[in-house]
């Protein structure tokens, strides 16, 4: 698979990259395997809460756990993951829930602005926000994630780097369709999909400050209960 599409690529002359997301801390014997079997990109997740930068998280410290430097050695592109990311599971530090919408943003955007000072050398590709759409675990108002979604990419801009934005499409439309919890129980909720978001941030004069927008994939999802316990549609990439 690597090879055919590596030659498609070369066949219509655009880049083409296959990247590697390991999610957790450095593992040099895994990314080696990778790197052998072909692989170019890797992305790392400097979650804000295991590199909080406030709280006192050095260069070191975080190049310890995510690897960069590592990576790079080992021949590979760097991507930025969730490092704007309005999700629990430990991503958030504990201190944000308590945060009014405004200072959290400022947070936010601070905690960017200082990887991309430590390490916009280092690293190619800057995700600005992750899963804008349909993540939001501290129920940050509408118009402040407008905000931080153009703050974030701003600051990405201004450190000479491409912007990037990310969200997954198939729970949205698995949410208004026919998604279902894994006992078998309907979810009828419906969510605003990705597509309608970026119609909004459009509209919004949002969207502009984005180089790239990222469309992640997850057919067939099953997902755990503290990912909240939901099976997603399984369709073909078509």
């Amino acid at each position: 698979v690597y090879e055919a599409a590596k030659a498609l690529a070369a066949k219509r002359t655009v880049p083409f990259s296959f990247g590697v997301f390991q999610g957790g801390a450095y593992d040099g014997a895994l990314y080696g395997k990778a790197k052998e079997a072909g692989f170019s990109l890797a992305t790392v997740l400097p979650g804000w809460a295991w590199c909080d930068l406030a709280m006192g998280k050095t260069r070191g410290q975080i190049d310890g756990t995510l690897g960069v430097s590592a990576l790079r050695a080992q021949g590979f592109d760097v991507k930025v993951h969730g490092a704007v990311w309005l999700q629990g599971l430990g991503i958030l530090p504990e201190r944000a829930s308590a945060m009014a919408d405004a200072e959290l943003r400022e947070a936010m955007v601070a905690q960017l602005s200082g990887l991309l000072t430590m390490f916009g050398e280092e690293i190619e590709l800057w995700e600005a926000i992750n899963e804008p759409a349909n993540v939001n675990t501290v129920g940050m108002a509408p118009d402040e994630v407008w905000r931080l979604a153009r703050e974030a990419a701003a600051a990405v801009k201004a450190a000479g780097k491409r912007s990037l934005i990310n969200n997954g499409h198939e729970a949205d439309y698995g949410n208004m369709y026919g998604l279902y919890r894994l006992d078998g129980a309907p979810v009828t909720a419906e969510k605003r999909s990705y597509l309608a978001w970026l119609d909004e941030a459009k509209a919004n004069g949002v969207l502009e400050g984005f180089d790239v927008i990222g469309l992640q994939f997850y057919p067939g999802a099953h997902l755990g209960e503290r990912l909240g316990g939901v099976q997603g549609p399984c369709m073909t990439p078509a």
